[in-house]
């Protein structure tokens, strides 16, 4: 059973991630399984979308527990534990993976077309994830319309959490992603350009103390039960699925068009107790891409 500290640390815990910018990262492709050539250069600027569908199962089981809890119930009756986890679930998700719009710019260089095709190498951001990432592009067709490649990348995110909200809790919260694609292309002379890429995206979410361990040590116990480590452990997360991305336009400038659906397992420890946060995610963008070699 939770105790009373434990109930006063969950929400306190919760209002907290509440104030985090939310776990939403970049799951778009929005680049062509070819290599960039040397010195080829690609900028593509986008606005992203994603919505995630623990939020609606955790809503569901909210709803229930709470019919059954002022509904099915004499009042004054106890709530149970179950139902409390049940909101704080809800809380949880909708705080870490609400919807989310946010703007992306790309930049990718050719680097070198001595390595099997070719190498590109390309940075994105939106100000609040910062992610690098290398394509190798494997084979290419006689025709020179189709291709295939493999990227892999890193993503760091800066602020995950607000400053203020670190300071209170004397807590670092942090997050980086490892990502990975397979990417087949194919173009169609110089007007449009379509590319599928299974896509994995490994994050992992940290807390940290920010006081220094000597003194950490040294604090009384009360002050260590509020620990945010004993709400939320640091975890893994995946997200295993695909995008599709489009591109028309001729030569030089692209209208670019990506979608991606995803299977997000996440399954993390809240308050002593493994949750199940895993489900559906599905991601957008549309943007200009603009294409120039040097």
């Amino acid at each position: 059973m939770l105790s009373s500290r434990q109930l006063i640390l969950s929400l306190l815990g919760v209002c907290a991630l509440a104030m985090a910018s939310g776990c939403t990262t970049s799951m778009t492709s929005m680049t062509n399984a070819r290599a960039q050539e040397p010195l080829e250069v690609q900028v593509t600027a986008n606005m992203q979308a994603t919505v995630h569908a623990n939020i609606v199962s955790a809503a569901a089981r909210s709803a229930d527990s709470a019919i059954e809890t002022f509904g099915d119930r004499e009042e004054g009756e106890p709530i149970t534990e179950e139902a409390f986890r049940d909101w704080l679930d809800l809380a949880l998700t909708a705080a870490l993976f609400r919807p989310a719009t946010s703007p992306e710019v790309i930049a990718r260089v050719g680097v070198t077309d001595k390595v099997m095709e070719g190498i590109d190498v390309g940075f994105r951001t939106n100000l609040s994830i910062f992610k690098g990432d290398l394509k190798l592009q494997l084979w290419e067709n006689e025709a020179q319309n189709q291709a295939l490649s493999v990227m892999v990348g890193y993503a760091y995110h800066r602020d995950w959490v607000n400053k203020w909200v670190s300071y209170l809790t004397l807590t670092d919260f942090k997050r980086f992603d490892l990502d990975a694609q397979v990417l087949w292309g194919m173009e169609f002379g110089k007007f449009a350009r379509v590319n599928v890429a299974p896509h994995l995206i490994a994050s992992r979410i940290k807390v940290e103390q920010k006081l220094p361990a000597q003194i950490a040590n040294r604090l009384p116990d009360e002050v260590k039960r509020y620990d945010p480590n004993q709400l939320f452990e640091d975890e893994w997360m995946f997200y295993m699925g695909a995008n599709t991305s489009f591109m028309v336009g001729y030569e030089y400038v692209f209208v670019a068009l990506d979608l991606g659906a995803f299977w997000l397992n996440f399954k993390p420890t809240v308050v002593g107790e493994q949750r199940d946060y895993s489900g559906a995610a599905l991601s957008i963008a549309g943007g200009l891409s603009f294409n120039y070699a040097f």
